[in-house]
């Protein structure tokens, strides 16, 4: 029988294996925990708007449960495409999301070049809320329903035009589909921004436009502008009264304005779901719905699938009415 003695050299050998070993299968030495670090949420818009201002409501509620800080980058240029772009190429760790709006699902269709993938350079969180579109007249216009609308648009074609927030956007979108669907004529006069299009309508030069219901709320309360419809599936709590395209006699021509949050592409799952789950937690806060609700917005929430389905059908279904308009942004 053999006697195999153990030399210090191999005995420091085994020592270290064991070690190794113990470190790579412990799971006390596993990723730190997300998140370990502050997180950075892009908003590709300027500051004061209402993506900026939906942000920055939900940074205030996640901060606290994340047990981070959460710093929000403003980076507007190139119709969202700048911020879009440096989401795309952070690093996957969950440590960058966007805010953006569905004109996002359709950039690939409206805009000549787009330096990124909508669909395979992000990963979706969530679709937190909405911005219900109202189709607004002048009070000169004397129309106070969709039908009536209609009518004026038929019977005075060359003086009624409408004007949005940009060529291109979900706005701009709900015009044409009213014009297809209505079987009317009316000019497109694109503005950049909600403000100047506002300024123009109140002062009758351009007599209806289709907007958020955040931007022009003031001015239907004080008689400056009426609401004809809201062009949703269904009417928003935000204002009850006004009644859907669809109840006013004309279907088909729903269009909604939705913000989603996205992540770059390749980030864990279990960090899509951590984040899904925080926001969909902060949106059932009384505090943060009635802030939301006077900025404008419906709650909506969901999952990372609601989301992805949303862009997969904005993209398909707004797409075609922009090719068949033949919209373009250069």
């Amino acid at each position: 029988m053999h006697r195999y003695e153990s030399s210090p050299a191999l005995i420091y050998l085994l020592s270290i294996v064991a070690l190794l070993a113990a470190v790579f299968s412990a799971p006390s030495f596993a990723q730190a925990p997300y998140p370990s670090k502050p997180v950075r949420i892009v908003v590709p818009l300027p500051p004061g708007g209402g993506v900026d201002n939906l942000t920055r409501v939900l940074a205030d509620r996640i901060a606290a449960p994340l047990g981070q800080a959460i710093v929000i980058e403003n980076r507007p240029g190139a119709n969202g495409m700048l911020g879009a772009e440096a989401v795309a190429r952070a690093a996957p760790d969950g440590y960058t999301l966007m805010v953006i709006s569905n004109a996002f699902a359709i950039a690939p269709v409206v805009m000549a070049k787009v330096p990124v993938d909508v669909f395979k350079d992000f990963a979706p969180v969530i679709k937190a809320a909405s911005n219900p579109i109202l189709l607004v007249a002048h009070p000169s216009l004397n129309a106070r329903t969709v039908q009536e609308f209609i009518a004026a648009a038929r019977n005075t074609p060359q003086e009624l035009s409408y004007t949005s927030i940009g060529t291109g956007s979900p706005h701009h979108i709900a015009g044409e589909l009213f014009k297809r669907q209505a079987k009317v004529g009316m000019d497109h006069i694109p503005y950049k921004g909600a403000a100047p299009a506002i300024q123009d309508v109140l002062g009758g030069q351009v007599k209806a436009m289709f907007m958020g219901l955040g931007a022009v709320a003031p001015y239907m309360k004080s008689g400056r502008l009426i609401a004809i419809a809201v062009t949703d599936k269904q009417r928003t709590p935000l204002m009850p009264s006004v009644p859907t395209l669809a109840e006013g006699g004309l279907s088909g021509a729903e269009v909604e304005a939705w913000f989603g949050v996205f992540v770059t592409a390749g980030t864990p799952q279990n960090v899509v779901l951590r984040l899904n789950r925080e926001i969909n937690v902060a949106m059932k806060v009384p505090e943060v719905r009635e802030r939301l609700s006077a900025g404008g917005f419906d709650v909506v929430g969901g999952t990372p699938e609601e989301l992805a389905a949303s862009m997969r059908s904005d993209y398909s279904r707004y797409g075609r009415i922009i090719t068949e308009a033949g919209i373009k942004l250069e």
